[in-house]
This record gives C-alpha cells, sequence and structure tokens, in this order.
C-alpha cells in the first residue's frame, strides 16, 4: 500500500471523493437523532414524562452524546485513519476530517432544537415527513456550503485552522443555545 497524493500538498486539489469519505459519517450523525425519535415501543413513552426532573434540554445533550461517541467519532476515526495512512500525513488527515466533524455539532444542535428530542417516543406514519425532509434538506444545503468553503481553503493552513476555529466557536455558541432554548420545557404527555 503506498500513500497516494497528498492534496494539501497538491497545491490544495482533494479529489471530490475526499470530501463525500470526510462528510458522510457528519452528514448522517448530524440528520440521526430525527429518526431516533420513532420506535415500536412508542406507547412507552410516557416514561419521559413522569421522570423527575426530565427536561428537553437534558434528553437531547443524552442524544447528542450518544450520537457523538457512539456514531461520530468512531466513524471520523476510521475516515482519518484511512486519509492518514493514504496520503502519510496524520495532520493533513485531520485537516480533512475535522471541519465536517466540527460542522455536525451545531447542526445537530439546530435539527435537535426544531424537532422535539424524545427518543423512542413517537410512532412512524406515513406521509408526515415533511418537517424531517425540510430539516434533512436545511442540513444538506449547510453541509455542502461549508464543504464548498473548505474545499476552497484546501491546500491554506491559515484559513483551514480558522475555519475549525470558527466552527468551534459556532459548536459552542449552539449547545448553550440549544440547552437554554430546551432547559425551561418540561415533558408532558402532550409532546409525546
Amino acid at each position: 500500500f503506498r500513500p497516494g497524493p497528498d492534496p494539501w500538498m497538491a497545491g490544495g486539489e482533494a479529489g471530490a471523493w475526499a470530501f463525500v469519505a470526510a462528510y458522510y459519517p457528519a452528514v448522517t450523525c448530524a440528520w440521526l437523532p430525527l429518526l431516533l425519535r420513532f420506535s415500536e415501543q412508542w406507547e412507552a413513552g410516557w416514561t419521559y414524562a413522569v421522570a423527575p426532573g426530565a427536561t428537553l434540554a437534558d434528553l437531547a445533550c443524552a442524544l447528542k452524546r450518544a450520537t457523538v461517541l457512539a456514531l461520530l467519532l468512531p466513524s471520523c476515526l476510521l475516515v482519518w485513519l484511512y486519509f492518514a495512512c493514504r496520503w502519510g500525513s496524520p495532520l493533513h488527515a485531520t485537516l480533512q476530517v475535522l471541519p465536517p466533524a466540527l460542522a455536525c455539532l451545531p447542526l445537530m444542535d439546530i435539527a435537535l432544537m426544531w424537532r422535539k428530542p424524545i427518543p423512542f417516543a413517537c410512532r412512524y406514519m406515513k406521509g408526515e415527513s415533511g418537517t424531517r425532509m425540510a430539516i434533512t434538506l436545511t442540513l444538506m444545503a449547510l453541509f455542502t456550503g461549508i464543504g464548498f468553503l473548505q474545499a476552497g481553503m484546501a491546500g491554506n493552513l491559515a484559513s483551514t485552522v480558522w475555519m475549525i476555529a470558527g466552527l468551534l466557536g459556532a459548536a459552542v455558541v449552539t449547545d448553550r443555545l440549544m440547552a437554554a432554548y430546551l432547559s425551561g420545557r418540561g415533558i408532558v404527555l402532550a409532546d409525546l
């Protein structure tokens, strides 16, 4: 296995597949909390309403943490490992994988604020996917914009570091906004 051409050393021209490989886990993880609302055991959702002190913010933070730790980190680590071996540069692999992983965090917060983050408490019904589709299209548009921005900055370390810092700041701000927005909202049976 020989290292392939490093897009950071080849004038910043990363192949389209490098961006697809880096963005796919992030897009999937940002969208996943919306799907975790549905379950065949949705009738047991009343347990959320009777849990002492449970708020929507608690559920959203737990859902986000589980998605990040169980899915986003392992899949991004796998993509990073492939890029590091392929290009022979762990730094360049990090610069390719870190922006989509960081972009996933604020976009996941936006999706969780848009829909009530009550996992496994809704019955899936055909024909009621309009809101999920709107959120999906919004997430895809935002990820596409970030991907084009990253592609334009590929090969330029300073602007990529600024982009990473901006995405990290956005992740912190949206996390606090989500917690503030959902913290005052207790779970009632009407939410389920």
